[in-house]
């Protein structure tokens, strides 16, 4: 990758401003700036974790920074552009253009109209995201304009692919409610408890999938007091070998009085379950 002369970049990116007018001439030149530092040879692995977008594009985090900034200020207000550009980059399938694809969507003034369109929108690249973990954080990140500032339809959208039949739908929404619980001005936790009841006993999961498990991980960090509640309703309530995973997943993370509570009723729950061979009597 080249060395990144900011002055150079951002008189590139002003020039692009003045191809407006011609959304596909627009984004040819915009991927032919970005190519000029981004390694686009590379394909992220499903099991490799990334912090930030630039480690997960491979670009270096100043050219991303000033990408995102001039999208968000000069592109993202003019709806019907924005629209357009967004669907040509997600098109691509490139991580790094998917990745600006759902800023576009991210800092989109909401009306009635674009509410629609980005609801639309999120329910059609949500078909992109089987077989691609990687893509799936670029959803939420094209949804957190809707979790700011329309946060009712964002739950409506969440709650619809939860308990859809598409286990594709539903890992998005386990990551979107694992983002949602992060978000500390988001306080009805009560309601994230009672989704993810109903959806375990809905859907019989018998084992827990790693979404699953960081939801509840996080959940146990927001509010250790609830998620200890939530795990001992919830022993009463699913298969026990389904439950005592779920539990033994947060025990480490519960301050004491609350882990060994749960860990006496997991002893019971095992008693329980394998009681003492009857004893025959001599003859």
């Amino acid at each position: 990758m080249p060395a990144v002369s900011l002055h150079v970049l951002r008189r590139r990116l002003q020039e692009l401003s003045l191809l407006l007018e011609d959304i596909p001439r627009f984004k040819r030149e915009l991927q032919r700036l970005m190519e000029q530092y981004a390694d686009l040879s590379y394909q992220p692995g499903e099991t490799i974790p990334f912090t930030q977008a630039s480690e997960r594009l491979l670009v270096p985090p100043v050219v991303l920074y000033e990408v995102e900034a001039f999208l968000s200020t000069r592109i993202a207000q003019s709806p019907e552009p924005a629209l357009h550009l967004a669907d040509l980059l997600w098109e691509d399938s490139l991580p790094l253009y998917r990745h600006l694809a759902a800023v576009l969507l991210r800092d989109l003034p909401l009306t009635n109209e674009t509410l629609a369109a980005v609801e639309e929108r999120l329910s059609r690249w949500i078909n992109d995201t089987e077989g691609a973990s990687h893509f799936i954080p670029m959803i939420v990140t094209a949804a957190e304009g809707l979790q700011k500032h329309a946060l009712e339809a964002w739950l409506n959208l969440v709650h619809t692919w939860l308990f859809s039949a598409s286990p594709r739908n539903r890992r998005v929404a386990l990551v979107a409610l694992r983002h949602l619980v992060q978000n500390t001005s988001f306080e009805n936790l009560p309601l994230i408890f009672d989704w993810l009841s109903a959806w375990l006993q809905e859907f019989s999961i018998s084992t827990p999938t790693a979404e699953t498990l960081d939801l509840l991980q996080t959940l146990t960090k927001r509010s250790p007091a609830e998620t200890a509640y939530f795990l001992r309703q919830l022993l009463g309530l699913l298969p026990a070998p389904t439950a005592r995973r779920l539990v033994r997943t947060v025990l480490p993370m519960l301050p004491e009085d609350y882990r060994q509570r749960l860990q006496s009723t997991l002893r019971l729950m095992t008693a329980r379950s394998n009681p003492p061979p009857t004893q025959q009597p001599l003859v």
